[in-house]
């Protein structure tokens, strides 16, 4: 096996590796009925980075969820406190599922499981 056949399968594991919640979802999408029945929160900011990252994986995996800025509102910053405010961004899941953090895979793992 040549050095450039080595390089190539060393860089197509890593690829895997590092996207492998991606496939997973791409190979095996949520149910649109569980994407349908979900009551999903995001506590976010508009400057946070993760923030940004957890709109694009609903969007990207057709979840519907209202988006609440802690930053704007005296409500949101009250509810957003009250799931600890440690930290954005903070899912909430049918009022009863806390995620801190970016966490696509808990998130996908959490609707599957309803």
């Amino acid at each position: 096996m040549s050095k450039t056949t080595v390089l190539l399968l060393i860089a197509l594991f890593a690829g895997v590796v590092q996207n492998h919640g991606k496939i997973k979802r791409w190979l095996s999408p949520l149910p649109p009925s569980v994407l349908e029945a979900a009551n999903v929160v995001l506590y976010s900011t508009r400057w946070c980075i993760y923030c940004a990252k957890t709109r694009s994986y609903f969007a990207a995996n057709n979840i519907k969820y209202r988006d609440i800025d802690v930053e704007l509102t005296v409500e949101g910053r009250k509810a957003y406190l009250e799931l600890g405010g440690n930290g954005v961004p903070i899912v909430l899941i049918n009022n009863n599922v806390v995620i801190e953090g970016y966490a696509p895979d808990e998130i996908d793992e959490t609707l599957r499981r309803m």
